[in-house]
């Protein structure tokens, strides 16, 4: 197929796919800012993580106060340690809705609820 000109009518002219750019979330501008301000890469990918999965799976407010931007950022640039250990275990337990027993034996499950009166 040849362009448009002025001889030929558009709708002969080869059709071009257009994609829309991805979407940006509030967890990717989280992301850039926390890059942009030198926090250390791994650290922003578990972050944006943590933030994706609040928002996503609905995390419990109290829990949500945990990922916050201030809370976090202050986090993970004065204790990272502990902070990726925090994170962690709140990604393995989608926001300690549940937490899996470290020693079971038999009859033991492994993994239980955490109680909702908790929060």
């Amino acid at each position: 197929m040849n362009p448009p000109t002025a001889e030929t009518p558009e709708e002969d002219a080869p059709r071009q796919h257009v994609y829309p750019e991805p979407p940006t979330y509030e967890w990717d501008f989280w992301a850039r800012d926390a890059l942009e301000s030198g926090i250390a890469p791994e650290l922003v990918s578990l972050g944006r993580a943590v933030k994706r999965e609040v928002v996503q799976h609905a995390w419990n407010h109290r829990v949500a106060e945990l990922c916050c931007d201030e809370v976090m950022d202050r986090l993970l640039v004065e204790a990272p340690q502990f902070a990726t250990r925090l994170y962690d275990l709140l990604l393995e337990t989608d926001g300690l809705r549940v937490a899996w027993v470290e020693t079971g034996g038999a009859g033991c499950s492994d993994m239980i609820e955490l109680d909702g009166g908790y929060f």
